[in-house]
């Protein structure tokens, strides 16, 4: 999953630099009266790369629902010690569920804000789409980079317990074996 993750981190990120990138070409420019090609590139862009980061954030959330669910089942049915496999499970996603959760309501706040923006942007909600987008970088950041560093320390966990059954199914042969 580390390796998944970081193929659509990056890419994700390359396209909200480069839907950022498109915002900033309309700076400064008077409201158009029809769409230009650089207005629609980004509002395409900014929908597109929206759904993406979306996707991204909810693919984390599954990863971590699903593997938290199997920890608890193989917790119950090798009687593994709970500090050993789901309290540490239950602090990874706490680990990276908040990062996860901002950068998605901000990423939706900056896509309705550009929304907003493109209807009447003389009005105060013109100014808030750009702030929004600088936030959605910063906090999709912040949200990349916790939930590589949380998967991380998932793997190893999962690692750790697949040895713990290992040594146990081991266990259990050689007492099979002698008797």
């Amino acid at each position: 999953m580390t390796r998944i993750f970081c193929v659509l981190a990056s890419a994700t990120a390359l396209a909200l630099l480069s839907t950022f990138g498109l915002g900033l070409m309309q700076l400064g420019q008077p409201p158009p009266v029809r769409l230009s090609v650089s207005l629609s590139s980004h509002i395409i862009s900014g929908l597109v790369t929206g759904i993406a980061v979306l996707l991204v954030h909810c693919l984390v959330f599954t990863y971590f629902l699903g593997t938290g669910r199997w920890i608890r089942e193989v917790a119950e049915a090798y009687a593994l010690a709970e500090e050993e496999s789901l309290r540490p499970a239950r602090q990874l996603k706490r680990q990276a569920y908040p990062s996860l959760m901002l950068a998605m309501l901000v990423t939706i706040a900056a896509i309705g804000s550009g929304a907003a923006t493109h209807t009447d942007p003389a009005s105060f909600i013109g100014l808030t789409h750009p702030i929004f987008a600088v936030l959605t970088l910063l906090a999709n950041g912040w949200a990349f980079y916790r939930q590589w560093h949380a998967i991380r320390q998932n793997q190893v966990l999962l690692e750790r317990i697949f040895a713990a059954v290992r040594a146990r199914q081991a266990n259990a042969q050689v007492v099979t074996h002698a008797s």
